[in-house]
């Protein structure tokens, strides 16, 4: 069992009308971190969203894009102690992998996010962790972050208490 991420079975796959959005919106550059983004006006307007908010306070939510034969360099998130991902589209060859977090050595323990498409994944994103897509499609992903005050150990047992049937 990972420490770095753990899989919400508890919690609904992703519906279909928010997937349909994910997969039609228009992604922008946006420069830091270095990605493609976009809004999720509909994930906004969801119950659970609400829940977030009412729990942890305002939740950074958007769609994220990794384009074919791409590289998301090794990093820690910045003002967010974990992210809850839905996988919305992706292949065989596009992985989310986290490592040991010393930088001078030249062999390092990886391991490899096993997502579920559609269902989410929460991720501690105080390790160092990396996107890699050398596919020839796009990965897109719905990400939700909470604020670093709240730690991943805290939300993380916080989701897996939930019992809903949707967002």
């Amino acid at each position: 069992m990972s420490t770095k991420f753990h899989h919400l079975v508890n919690l609904p796959a992703l519906p279909e009308a928010i997937i349909r959005e994910g997969l039609n919106s228009k992604f922008e550059y946006v420069e830091f971190p270095v990605t493609y983004s976009a809004s999720s006006r509909l994930f906004k307007n969801s119950n659970f969203y609400k829940l977030l908010l009412d729990q942890f306070g305002l939740p950074h939510v958007a769609f994220l894009k990794n384009s074919p034969m791409s590289w998301y360099n090794w990093h820690m998130d910045k003002g967010r102690s974990c992210a809850i991902n839905w996988v919305i589209k992706s292949n065989p060859k596009a992985m989310t992998l986290f490592r040991d977090t010393h930088d001078w050595q030249a062999i390092h323990e990886i391991e490899e996010v096993d997502y579920v498409l559609h269902c989410p994944t929460i991720l501690d994103t105080t390790h160092r962790h990396c996107v890699i897509n050398n596919g020839l499609e796009d990965r897109i992903i719905l990400t939700v972050g909470v604020n670093e005050i709240h730690s991943y150990k805290e939300v993380n047992e916080f989701l897996q208490s939930l019992i809903i049937k949707e967002y």
